[in-house]
């Protein structure tokens, strides 16, 4: 199962944004988040569901049950917003034992495949993909092991960088309250790390995200 988070306004690609979530925002006459969606289909990911929030009927109108990109779609509707971890929380009767959650607004062209085997053989560790950062600091640490030490993204001071995907199983929850605007990055991720339950996997593939105009 992939869970894709797209419930973001998009403050940043105003005026793009004032009719249509981010994820819908077109790249040469396609909606971003069918880029992505028709990328999981070709590796073989078709049970998708897809979290919405800010004007989540563009959306699901949109894509309705996935049958016509030949894939299988559901939607978990946040009424306000809640953080990552409040937009996972709230689609807990959806939710696999395992699954691979992605943001609706970037991508990385990734071997899955590679990825849910590496998973296969570190679980019950959750799992976070980095790759090296090229042109500036990043905002994670890891071990030898790929154990994540540090995870900061206020502070880009360390070797590599959030993918914008991970691997988690359903237990994740019983971390993040019910009816709370909870962020996976700031409260989740930091609680994992003490807990020496975060493991990366390090991709080469390049990461483009969808947040700002450039």
């Amino acid at each position: 199962q992939v869970v894709i988070l797209a419930g973001g306004i998009g403050t940043r690609l105003r005026p793009l944004t004032y009719g249509i979530p981010k994820p819908m925002v077109e790249i040469n006459g396609k909606p971003f988040l069918e880029y992505l969606i028709i990328y999981l289909k070709s590796q073989n990911l078709k049970n998708i569901l897809i979290c919405t929030g800010y004007m989540s009927e563009k959306i699901s109108s949109y894509f309705k049950d996935g049958s016509a990109f030949g894939v299988n779609i559901q939607f978990s509707r946040e009424e306000s917003p809640i953080g990552t971890g409040g937009a996972l929380k709230n689609a807990e009767m959806f939710l696999n034992d395992k699954f691979i959650l992605l943001n609706g607004d970037t991508f990385i062209p990734l071997d899955y495949n590679e990825l849910i085997s590496y998973y296969k053989k570190s679980a019950p560790k959750n799992i976070i993909v980095v790759n090296k950062n090229k042109k500036s600091q990043g905002n994670i640490m890891i071990n030898d092991d790929k154990l994540v030490m540090e995870y900061d993204k206020t502070k880009k001071r360390y070797d590599y960088n959030d993918c914008g995907v991970q691997i988690f199983g359903k237990n994740i929850l019983k971390f993040i309250p019910k009816n709370k605007n909870v962020s996976l990055e700031n409260e989740i991720f930091p609680l994992l790390i003490r807990k020496k339950k975060l493991i990366a996997f390090e991709t080469k593939a390049d990461f483009f995200d969808l947040g700002t105009f450039d």
